[in-house]
């Protein structure tokens, strides 16, 4: 009997951006594939229809704790389920594990097989009453949710060691896929050298994820006059997750002479040889995405010694590692390269070879694959 695959998460865009890959496995080896988010735009729908997947939009707010939404939100997916007699459920993020571990709790024999794409917001530094209390709800509801999970796939080895040391999920169950990867093709090192050194911030515009950080080590980069023929781009928007930046402290960035706001944008034209990424986060990460990318592109890094960056960042070799939440040291990191330009382009050389034997997709979609066929 063909497999009926449930792939569960948010937001929509999410899907192209991590998941277009996998999907296209999927469908190619014969699985019917239903991707399920909040809301799909039109182009994200058509894309995905393209692939040869269905899609469902589940109608969720992404930010809610509602416990009223939430039953009606799992009532959706049991109905679901039921009616695409779904056979095997994979998510991702924490309110799709969730909703989907109670909705496979009901329909008993869908397989779930949850990936645990970094511990979030919720798990950081952030010592908040609210952050707290959230922290241990998710913790309970993992408690109860992964119970039926035939397997638990993770992205680091510490996120793993948390769930396993705390019994939120058993330890037999518990995978370790390591980043998800990317297209090689599509990000490489061929495009053209820039003309300037610069440095790169691509994200969401978090806290947690060190740009105020990287706006700090700027300013610091100014007032030793270090800022000349030097580019600085901000890749990026405000998000409606609570630890975002404000409007603001975003119209302080756009209106810094020394750096260029790029919005949302492509990274392909952005991740361009001469430059360095910089992602001085302190957000529980899986693996950054935005890392493996511009390690693909032949860019060297500058990141915080943190779970997930930590897992593909080689101090010294490809990148530099830093403490979370010093800009001091951030701006040291970006002066090591000022200082010998010839290391950007010897840390960018060793960033690619390291992405062309670790980091390509193709492999890591064969692992998730044979987790979800072995569950």
């Amino acid at each position: 009997m063909q497999k009926r695959l449930a792939l569960v998460g948010s937001p929509g865009s999410a899907f192209l951006n991590f998941r277009l890959s996998f999907i296209r496995l999927l469908v190619k080896r014969g699985v019917k594939v239903i991707c399920v988010a909040p809301q799909f735009s039109d182009s994200e729908e058509q894309i995905l229809r393209d692939s040869g997947a269905e899609v469902f939009n589940l109608g969720f707010a992404r930010m809610s704790i509602s416990i009223f939404e939430f039953g009606r939100v799992v009532f959706r997916l049991v109905k679901l389920f039921r009616s695409k007699n779904i056979s095997h459920c994979v998510s991702f993020f924490h309110k799709p594990n969730i909703l989907c571990g109670f909705a496979c709790i009901i329909c008993k024999g869908v397989k779930f097989v949850p990936i645990i794409e970094g511990l979030g917001t919720l798990f950081g530094k952030n010592k908040m009453l609210r952050f707290w209390l959230l922290r241990k709800l998710l913790i309970i509801g993992y408690r109860i949710t992964l119970i039926t999970a035939k397997r638990v796939v993770f992205l680091n080895q510490f996120d793993r060691t948390y769930f396993v040391e705390r019994s939120i999920a058993p330890v037999e169950r518990c995978e370790l896929l390591g980043p998800i990867g990317v297209d090689l093709k599509k990000f490489n090192a061929s495009g053209a050298e820039v003309e300037n050194i610069g440095f790169v911030f691509a994200g969401r515009l978090l806290v947690s994820k060190g740009i105020l950080i990287f706006q700090d080590a700027v300013n610091h980069l100014e007032a030793l006059g270090r800022l000349s023929n030097v580019e600085i781009m901000v890749a990026g928007e405000i998000d409606e997750n609570f630890d975002s930046i404000s409007a603001d402290q975003l119209n302080d960035i756009k209106s810094n002479k020394n750096i260029s706001y790029l919005g949302h944008c492509s990274l392909s034209g952005v991740l361009r040889k001469g430059r360095i990424l910089v992602l001085p986060t302190w957000y529980r990460e899986g693996v950054p995405m935005v890392l493996q990318e511009a390690m693909a592109s032949g860019l060297p890094v500058i990141c915080t010694d943190w779970p997930g960056c930590r897992d593909i960042t080689i101090d010294g070799y490809n990148g530099l590692l830093i403490p979370p939440q010093d800009s001091k040291a951030l701006a040291k990191a970006m002066i090591f390269f000022l200082d010998d330009c010839t290391k950007v382009f010897e840390f960018g050389t060793n960033a690619r070879l390291y992405a062309e034997q670790n980091l390509g997709s193709a492999d890591k979609n064969d692992l998730l694959y044979n987790f979800v066929e072995s569950s």
